[in-house]
């Protein structure tokens, strides 16, 4: 019997289709909650009325992420999508269309990430594999049934976007300025989302010593401006800015011990403990995973590329290493 030859744009469209079904029917009934842990006095209710005010941008943009309520965050992102919604809603409040967004945010980062593995890393199937583990773990469930969570969604993508634009940048010579504009838009948006997005440039840099890229210095120099005025801004609008951002090693252990937690409950579908006892069972099923995917990358054609992927959660956890709240 002769196996049809199917396209290879064919075959990512119909994994991608299989990816966006998966995403609806496992979600869906997200759409029908009502606000849960503080939405309704955070974001989805409690500012219904001043969302119809037109100063209620500029209020966005110079106050902490809560608007209404002291916080050391300055993510005016998030409370931006959420007016966004209540554009949408008409005023109305109506939580539906809220975690409607969740739901797509969510899809979107699930796509995002299967054209990122197949475009650099491994395969189109173990790509779809690694996207559909991510799409329907139980992490996701934060991203989507709490309203607030879609903030994590909103990082991914813009992080993502900011990324690839630094990749196609180096690569394709002929829109390279056009690609770092791109660049750096994503990479302000990023910093106005969540303060992990800091890492950004230290990610492209270890990218362009592994591509051995030519230097961009200008891009250096922006990435320094950039991150200096998104500094400025955020003491200017918390009320209530630390920088302890001093690593303790006393607490090394729990924090490798967290870190193959989350692997666990990632991938392994495991039960989710936020802080779990120390267990060397679960450390032993933590460190496995990565041991996994370095053997998947071993064996792919973008081997350097593919290892380098594993970086990413060292990379952007290490905020989670470095700050007095995590530890």
């Amino acid at each position: 019997m002769c196996i049809p030859n199917i396209p290879q744009k064919l075959i990512t469209v119909i994994l991608s289709l299989i990816l966006t079904a998966g995403v609806f029917f496992f979600f869906k009934r997200t759409i029908n909650y009502k606000a849960i842990q503080l939405d309704d006095v955070l974001f989805a209710d409690a500012l219904i009325e001043q969302y119809k005010t037109p100063e209620i941008i500029k209020k966005i943009f110079t106050t902490p992420v809560y608007i209404i309520y002291t916080s050391a965050y300055y993510r005016p992102i998030l409370p931006l999508s959420f007016y966004m919604d209540n554009v949408i809603s008409n005023g109305v409040k109506n939580f539906s269309v809220n975690h409607s967004t969740n739901i797509l945010l969510h899809l979107a980062c699930v796509l995002l990430l299967f054209y990122f593995l197949k475009t650099y890393c491994f395969n189109v199937f173990i790509s779809f594999l690694i996207s559909a583990v991510f799409a329907l773990n139980i992490f996701s469930v934060h991203t989507t049934a709490w309203l607030g969570g879609r903030n994590d969604s909103l990082l991914f993508l813009l992080l993502f976007l900011s990324f690839i634009f630094f990749i196609k940048a180096n690569e394709e010579e002929r829109k390279k300025y056009t690609y770092l504009f791109l660049h750096i838009i994503f990479l302000v948006l990023s910093l106005l989302t969540k303060e992990t997005a800091f890492l950004i440039p230290l990610l492209c840099f270890a990218y362009e010593i592994l591509k051995k890229y030519k230097k961009n210095t200008h891009l250096y120099i922006a990435w320094l401006l950039i991150t200096g005025a998104f500094l400025i801004l955020k003491t200017k609008y918390s009320n209530n800015i630390t920088f302890n951002f001093l690593f303790n090693a006393v607490e090394l252990k729990k924090n490798i011990y967290m870190l193959s937690d989350y692997f666990s409950v990632a991938f392994l579908l495991s039960k989710d403990e936020i802080y779990p006892e120390f267990n060397k069972f679960i450390l032993v099923k933590g460190i496995s995973i990565p041991i996994l995917i370095a053997a998947l990358a071993f064996f792919s054609k973008n081997r350097k590329e593919s290892l380098f992927f594993l970086s990413f959660c060292v990379i952007f956890l290490l905020p989670n290493f470095m700050i007095d709240r995590v530890l």
